[in-house]
């Protein structure tokens, strides 16, 4: 077999500068280090040595035939075992968000093959010899000249992969494209073992593997180089637009007031594990990392290493001619986003906790008119609810009957909050499901049981928004809720998911009880430096229906979640453009929701780091964004000034929510 393997051959007719092209080879890094010579090569190397001597020459003749017997011979074997006997076929479903679609292609490039880093090479982080993974399988598709697929597996064990299928990201109308007729040109090496990606119309190469590849079962490791250091998205941060050379994190969890400036565990509620990056030729081009594991991205100049803890790879490349080129590519592969009706836009007033009954509210709108202020929809958080339980209205603060009343007088939408849990309170409107419903709740990863976790109202159990019948009840909740109050659009918080329990000194110590023995209490590596179970999220070895640990899924709470409750307000008959909004958010989610910038605080440079995920949610597919005006929460009083000028800039915000709230302690 080859070493090396290049699908297709490189099309001269537009090649970058040799000046630019030997600025790029200049600062490649050092790739994998090449494994010993095979001892069949070194056997047929000595054949000069048989065949030059004339006294040897008949024996040498007959030892040439059986080297090369024995070559074809392995050369069989090795063709038979990288194929399996079979190619893989990749295929995509009918869906109800995209009736009438199907597509597929087979790859243009399957094989099996040794984990190029042997397990004594794994220096840092150290795995045990039990998660190392002998032999890969790597699948490679064209979807379209300007879409390349490459999924790395292990070979013998299945491990999680998102759906190739609606409603995830999919690609849309595939028909069969040939790598000649693509804009890619691939290189493959074995040994040294290189993965090589290039612009088949400039030369440029805009994926090149360097010094590190490791694949276990609890961590992946890949590092490899971009054209230039011009490189955007990798979210959720409140950072500036363009990333410097520094650490980031990205898995979805709740922080309060942070600006992210290249240090590990400053993500915040978003998973959008792609970057978009500038090529020297002045094209671009985006890279989806199609997996949603907890994960840690380091750039260094232009070279950027990529870690995670559980998954597979699984690449997608898009080129385009500019940056409006390629991102409309990548929105069409995560499906785009869901239209906003016109009073989604407009200026929408909410209080955390700071709303005390129905005449406070009403008071609250009456001084909008009365200063002829424009106010389209007032929010209420946990504030509307009886003991901040989930699914239970205060109709003492909030009689139903005037409240609907005043929304009408008034002329004003009203949207709730909604969090993923039921509370543990028997007399909540959820249990009018009886005891069945604990059988749609996460469970705990060592007992099995339900999982206890820890709200505002309270302990409680996180629904498993995977169950099949979760669909089922979450709608007939929402249905119970809107009978009550009539919602205009519904506000996903707390959906990352975020647990409490270290929160509440009587809590604490349930959570802390047998903490060692999770299965995933000490990890080779903590994407953010810190163990997860240190941390306001629930227990990653935690189960979902079908058996699926938390460490595969953290980001699909809130995307099933935002897609049943998307799907609930479509099928009213008063709701055309739906109105959700999710704090936890992932690539994809733009079908179904919006987003805000998390839980900014009231200071000048919040104010000024908002626009950084703004302008950064218009690349992953989420345009409907905006932050709290005047900032959620603070150490310090917001001011009058701050304040007015927050206002003015969110003239410029999609989402225009004020969302001020009291002190923190």
């Amino acid at each position: 077999m080859d070493n090396k393997l290049e699908f297709p051959t490189q099309d001269d007719s537009m090649v970058i500068s040799p000046k630019e092209n030997a600025q790029l080879e200049d600062q490649e890094l050092i790739p994998l280090k090449a494994k010993r010579t095979p001892w069949y090569i070194k056997q047929a190397n000595k054949l000069n040595t048989y065949l030059g001597d004339d006294k040897k020459r008949k024996m040498g003749l007959k030892y040439a035939l059986l080297v090369i017997l024995l070559f074809f011979l392995l050369l069989f074997a090795v063709n038979k075992f990288s194929s399996g006997g079979k190619k893989h076929v990749f295929y995509n479903t009918v869906s109800n968000y995209i009736p009438n679609v199907k597509t597929w292609t087979h790859p243009f490039f399957d094989i099996q093959f040794e984990n190029p880093t042997p397990y004594h090479d794994i220096k840092k982080p150290k795995t045990s010899q039990e998660d190392y993974i002998p032999m890969l399988h790597m699948a490679c598709h064209l979807y379209s000249k300007d879409h390349l697929n490459i999924i790395i597996r292990d070979a013998e064990k299945q491990r999680y992969e998102l759906p190739h299928e609606a409603p995830f990201p999919f690609p849309k109308d595939v028909k069969s494209v040939l790598p000649e007729e693509s804009d890619f040109l691939m290189t493959f090496e074995f040994n040294p073992f290189n993965i090589i990606i290039k612009r088949k119309s400039t030369g440029e190469a805009i994926f090149r593997l360097t010094d590190r590849f490791v694949f276990t079962n609890l961590y992946m490791e890949i590092s490899f180089m971009i054209p230039t250091e011009e490189i955007y998205g990798l979210g959720e941060r409140v950072s500036p637009l363009q990333f410097k050379s520094g650490t980031y994190t990205i898995y979805t969890v709740d922080r309060i007031g942070q600006i992210d400036h290249g240090r590990p565990g400053f993500n915040t509620q978003g998973h959008h594990s792609m970057y978009l990056n500038k090529e020297l030729s002045g094209f671009y081009h985006i890279n989806l990392i199609k997996n949603i594991s907890p994960q840690e991205v380091i750039i260094k100049e232009r070279k950027v290493t990529w870690k995670a803890i559980a998954g597979v790879y699984d690449f997608h490349f898009f080129l385009g001619n500019s940056a409006e080129d390629v991102t409309q590519k990548y929105h069409t592969y995560v499906g785009g986003w869901t239209m906003p009706a016109f009073w989604h836009m407009g200026y929408q007033q909410s209080k955390w906790w700071g709303y005390k009954n129905l005449t406070h509210m009403e008071s609250i709108i009456g001084n909008f008119s009365k200063f002829d202020l424009p106010l389209d929809v007032i929010w209420s958080d946990l504030d509307i609810y009886h003991g901040d339980q989930n699914f239970r209205f205060d109709n003492q603060r909030f009689p139903f009957a005037e409240t609907k009343e005043m929304l009408q007088k008034h002329k004003k939408r009203w949207i709730t909050v909604m969090q993923a849990y039921i509370p543990n309170q028997r007399d909540n409107p959820a249990w009018q499901h009886g005891e069945e419903i604990l059988d749609l709740t996460i469970k705990n990863g060592i007992t099995n049981a339900p999982l206890i976790g820890r709200a505002f109202s309270g302990n409680m159990y996180f629904i498993d928004f995977l169950h099949p019948k979760a669909k089922d009840f979450w709608k007939s909740m929402l249905e119970y809720m809107d009978n009550q109050l009539p919602i205009s659009g519904i506000w996903l918080d707390a959906n990352e998911l975020t647990n409490l329990m270290r929160s509440w000194e009587n809590s604490m110590d349930l959570f802390m009880q047998d903490v060692e023995k999770h299965k995933y209490y000490k990890l080779p590596f903590y994407p953010g430096n810190e163990n997860f179970y240190n941390g306001g999220i629930i227990e990653i070895d935690s189960l979902h229906y079908g058996g699926v640990e938390e460490i595969n899924v953290r980001s699909l709470t809130c995307f099933h979640q935002s897609l049943q409750t998307y799907e609930y307000l479509k099928s009213r008959n008063d709701t055309y453009f739906p109105f959700v909004l999710s704090r936890g958010n992932m690539f994809g989610m733009g079908q179904f929701s919006f987003h805000f910038v998390p839980d900014v605080t009231s200071s000048w440079e919040l104010m000024r780091g908002s626009l950084g995920p703004v302008f950064t949610y218009q690349i992953f597919g989420m345009p409907m964004i905006g932050a709290d005006v005047c900032g959620f929460v603070g150490w310090e009083p917001t001011t009058a000034e701050l304040c007015a000028r927050w206002h003015q800039l969110s003239v410029f915000y999609a989402f225009a929510r004020n969302h001020h709230a009291p002190l923190l302690p």
